[in-house]
């Protein structure tokens, strides 16, 4: 992710649009099932850790690079 501004709670500030050709950028521009598929599964447990890494403290990197897809997905839609 690309922080801008001062950090959030999870450690991150706002995120902006993902650098051209970026992971988050390529899957924007291929199926949003894969993205989203990676946004639900990539949630935080009750003890704050990412239920599907397990052991990474959430929001783990999987779902910032799902993050960023869907931002660039939105972007690409309102462009059109």
């Amino acid at each position: 992710m690309v922080p801008n501004g001062p950090p959030g709670p999870a450690g991150m500030g706002e995120l902006l649009a993902p650098e051209p050709d970026s992971i988050g950028d390529l899957l924007a521009r291929g199926d949003p099932h894969v993205w989203r598929s990676l946004l639900a599964e990539h949630v935080a447990d009750h003890t704050g850790h990412c239920r599907s890494c397990q052991l990474q403290v959430h929001p783990c990197r999987l779902r910032g690079v799902a993050e960023q897809a869907e931002l660039a997905y939105t972007n690409q839609r309102r462009q059109q």
